[in-house]
């Protein structure tokens, strides 16, 4: 008898542990999205609600959970011990320093360009940090109704 309550115990144990692993990938709550935008660069980053953000002057501030970054903007170029590549049409670099991760991306217009440089406090494994979007950015402002147009002073 004592056997049969075990296995009944563990099927309902599964059945409910199927249950919310089910109802968080296919119901759970959605994800709204705030996009901060740079018109004159052509760069979106999407904010989701997950995260808190404040507009600071040349830059913002987001967090959630532990984590924790801060974008700052400027004419500044790369830092000598960044690792440098391209990806999403920005030069991108990337250097670690203990629990920092410091993201820099390089954006071009014209003759101009834009050094957004990212220091991120990683914490915990969620959420990660703010990416940059150039090549998607058009298609992110036509679905994405709350957006932020972010000033820039420098």
């Amino acid at each position: 008898m004592s056997q049969t309550k075990i296995i009944i115990t563990l099927f309902a144990t599964f059945l409910v542990v199927a249950g919310v692993i089910v109802y968080n990938a296919f119901i759970g709550t959605k994800r709204n999205f705030t996009v901060l935008k740079i018109s004159d660069y052509g760069i979106c980053f999407m904010v989701s609600n997950e995260l808190s953000f404040e507009l600071k002057k040349n830059g913002f501030t987001y967090k959630g959970n532990k984590n924790n970054g801060s974008f700052v903007f400027s004419k500044n170029d790369f830092d000598p011990e960044d690792s440098i590549t391209e990806n999403n049409g920005l030069e991108f670099g990337y250097r670690k320093i203990k629990n920092f991760r410091v993201f820099s991306y390089k954006v071009y217009k014209e003759d101009d360009f834009l050094m957004m440089t990212d220091t991120f406090e990683f914490i915990k494994k969620s959420p990660l940090n703010l990416f940059p979007y150039k090549i998607e950015c058009e298609e992110i402002l036509k679905h994405q109704p709350k957006q932020i147009e972010l000033e820039l002073d420098l």
